[in-house]
């Protein structure tokens, strides 16, 4: 089976922990299969912009991908962004007349325009949501129209919890909508000593660590967390955060500058993926404190680091139990954060939860939606 995936939301050369999910999965499929486009968005007048230098064609994990550009306009015109999300992936058309299906991740315009090349193409098409994608774009007239259209004749339309597919209009009617969370990598995270990861960061052994990662800070409540943590009555407490967020960087730097905890947060900027292995040893908690999410791939992370998380309902309510963590609100996060630090966890517990959701697994099951696509097209 030849598979061309076409999403924004993959790795490159600038932004290497973008998107790492979908390289994660195809990572498990037949590399020499698969062709990746990953259109790059782009507008003459913005020049500050990291991705702008991303080069076309390059080459990850042994997987081809095409970087073509596709205008966007900020703010305004929306609902073209299919379009010409379309129009750059068409000049590529040669790269996939061969492939037996088009998949997508990310609903719009990343699935919707790849939805029309796979009609025009005669193509079977399988399109993976991630709620963001749902939730924003389901609310403006013209998109929806589009997603709906696209939902109600994909092949297969996957969904990373039960919680987004019941987002999905008429979904108790749509017998095509298939249910696959995202996994983990246990051989890369998995639980290391934690006095070496210490030493290897340069964190104090005496240290009481939580962790949070990602680069949407408001989304991600980090504000939240971080009045919380202030309010935290505990010797040698310290907050680490690893992410990069242009927009709300200052603000949060800000606000850590201006709180009485201030020498016991650090900012740490985006953290490479080879890394957070070394990171959420080091920790005591994981914790987060999202307004939305998928599936959240950091959660799996450091569960198969045997590290116990704190979630809101909205992060990760679906699979935290009380056995893998606490599921809090912003009201209990600093009562939260206190319990979990002082609860003794059964690491055994949460190591088993996360080698049963492993990436090999969540492959698995994503080639048996493609092979359910295929034939479903066929007849």
């Amino acid at each position: 089976m030849k598979i061309a995936a076409i999403t924004s939301l993959f790795p490159n050369s600038k932004e290497p922990n973008r998107g790492i999910f979908t390289l994660k999965l195809l990572e498990r499929l037949n590399k020499e299969d698969i062709v990746v486009i990953a259109p790059i968005p782009w507008f003459p007048f913005i020049t500050k912009n990291r991705i702008r230098n991303v080069p076309f064609k390059e080459e990850m994990s042994g997987i081809t991908i095409f970087h073509p550009r596709f205008i966007t306009v900020p703010f305004f015109l929306k609902s073209w962004d299919a379009f010409f999300f379309y129009r750059s992936i068409h000049k590529l058309r040669n790269e996939i007349n061969d492939c037996d299906i088009i998949y997508s991740s990310y609903g719009y315009p990343d699935g919707a325009g790849a939805y029309y090349l796979a009609r025009l193409l005669n193509k079977p098409f399988c399109i993976t949501l991630h709620r963001g994608d749902l939730v924003h774009w389901l609310k403006r007239v013209l998109t929806k129209f589009q997603l709906t259209t696209m939902l109600k004749n994909s092949e297969r339309v996957v969904v990373v919890s039960h919680m987004i597919k019941k987002l999905i209009p008429d979904w108790e009617s749509n017998n095509r909508i298939v249910v696959i969370p995202n996994g983990v990598d246990i051989n890369i995270f998995k639980p290391l000593n934690k006095h070496d990861a210490r030493n290897r960061l340069g964190l104090g052994l005496d240290k009481k660590i939580f962790l949070t990662t990602g680069n949407s800070f408001k989304r991600k409540g980090y504000f939240e967390l971080v009045e919380a943590f202030n309010k935290l009555d505990i010797d040698n407490k310290l907050l680490l955060i690893a992410g990069y967020d242009e927009n709300e960087y200052d603000n949060l730097n800000t606000l850590i500058r201006s709180s009485p905890g201030r020498d016991s947060i650090i900012l740490l900027g985006e953290v490479h993926n080879s890394q957070l292995p070394d990171y959420y040893s080091a920790a005591d908690i994981y914790c987060l404190v999202s307004y939305s999410e998928g599936w959240p791939c950091s959660v799996m992370e450091a569960l198969a680091c045997a590290k116990p998380c704190i979630v809101t309902q909205e992060a990760a309510g679906e699979f935290i139990t009380e056995d893998l963590g606490i599921v809090t609100n912003y009201q209990n996060l600093p009562g939260d954060l206190t319990r979990a630090l002082n609860q003794d966890w059964n690491v055994e517990k949460i190591l088993e939860f996360a080698r049963n959701n492993s990436w090999d697994k969540a492959a698995q099951k994503m080639l048996d939606a493609f092979e359910q696509s295929i034939r479903t097209h066929c007849q």
